[in-house]
């Protein structure tokens, strides 16, 4: 096993357990005392590795916005670092095996995630709560055929 710091080790179960981060979002999930902190302690350890456990895609600057977070998101030999640290086998790590596709709904990505952060802080207030799973939308396999509709012609209509 690897030996990463005790923070860089929060922030492989983070995104273990909520798939996509940005350093604002590993932030709110409990690790690192800062965001800055959380980016430069936690994270850049992981990506800068030789063989990196995290792979970082930076996105560019928006009109009327400023730049917009980097987000962070598991390597498969973060996967197995992640298995090794949990005891469990590597199949039972859920994380993405291809790279970001953020582009289109950064925002709406974003906002599920922060809502499944806000769901596990108000759940681990409690001893009472406990949550079994989280299905975000962005894992369920595309292999479901879209619906398919045959239109066909209205006799009573009159043809041009």
């Amino acid at each position: 096993m690897m030996k990463l710091s005790p923070l860089s080790t929060k922030a492989l179960e983070a995104l273990g357990a909520y798939h996509y981060l940005s350093a604002s979002q590993l932030h709110k999930a409990g690790v690192g005392a800062s965001v800055r902190s959380a980016r430069e302690k936690a994270l850049q350890p992981l990506v800068k590795r030789p063989r990196p456990l995290v792979h970082c895609q930076p996105f560019g600057w928006v009109a009327g916005r400023g730049r917009l977070e980097s987000i962070y998101q598991l390597t498969p030999l973060g996967a197995r670092t992640l298995a090794e640290i949990w005891r469990c086998h590597e199949s039972e790590i859920r994380y993405p095996k291809t790279k970001l596709k953020f582009q289109r709904d950064y925002e709406h990505r974003k906002g599920v995630i922060d809502i499944h952060i806000a769901f596990r802080n108000w759940a681990g207030r409690s001893e009472d709560r406990d949550i079994l799973s989280f299905d975000p939308y962005y894992f369920r396999p595309r292999k479901r055929p879209l619906p398919q509709f045959r239109f066909k012609p209205n006799p009573s209509l009159p043809v041009d």
